[in-house]
């Protein structure tokens, strides 16, 4: 992650991080094994740059 010295990016970077919290505990709750699944793990690259 970048983190590019103003306030506002951080504050972007934490919801980035608090929604990426809220689906894996979600798809947790539904029985998925994110480690395992590799499209979403390319879209968590994707996420954090």
């Amino acid at each position: 992650m970048l983190y590019v010295g103003s306030g506002e990016s951080i504050f972007l970077v934490w919801i980035d991080l608090f929604f990426i919290l809220l689906v894996y505990r979600e798809l947790n709750d539904q029985g998925f094994n994110i480690e395992e699944n590799e499209n979403l793990g390319r879209g968590y690259e994707i996420q954090f740059g």
